[in-house]
């Protein structure tokens, strides 16, 4: 089947919306042209970023991170996270959610990634995003028993931090 591209913005190449793979292939088996068709319906960067966006979403092996990543390129393009939603048929909580993984330090990304962490473990993390030290900790007990005792005992330890940060506060204010 044809690949799909539209004219760049400034009007001097092309630019692949679906069929990368296609591309590649032909490309490596030494093909000088390709089965394409111009999508002039779509005519700014940023419509062409949504195409591509919306064409990767449909294949079932992405991950929750490349997820993450394609929604972010397209806020990046100016879309806000409501148009994402209209736009690439995800829910807004999905939309909002993989978003919130993308605060998330390296090594929680990775393991995200490489499903050694599973999506609802993640979006626990997010909780402690602002402290990667936690993140680092309940990040090497994924996949074990022991996740949900850190989790726990991560909360806990936040909520007793907070309740004591309020009393000193009380305290000053007397």
């Amino acid at each position: 089947s044809p690949i799909h591209v539209a004219i760049s913005a400034d009007g001097q190449r092309y630019v692949v919306l679906a069929g990368h793979r296609r591309r590649q292939a032909s490309l490596d088996a030494g093909l000088a042209t390709i089965p394409a068709i111009i999508r002039e319906d779509v005519k700014t960067d940023a419509a062409a970023l949504v195409e591509m966006a919306v064409e990767n979403l449909l294949r079932a092996d992405l991950t929750p991170i490349e997820e993450a990543t394609l929604f972010e390129q397209l806020q990046i393009a100016g879309l806000k996270p409501v148009t994402i939603t209209k736009r690439t048929g995800r829910k807004r909580a999905t939309v909002d959610a993989r978003l919130a993984l993308l605060a998330l330090p390296g090594t929680a990304r990775v393991a995200i990634h490489g499903a050694q962490l599973s999506l609802d473990d993640a979006a626990a993390l997010v909780e402690f995003a602002d402290d990667e030290k936690t993140v680092e900790r309940l990040t090497a007990a994924a996949g074990t028993g022991d996740f949900r005792w850190q989790l726990q005992n991560a909360r806990r330890g936040r909520e007793t931090a907070e309740k004591a940060a309020t009393t000193r506060a009380a305290l000053q204010a007397a």
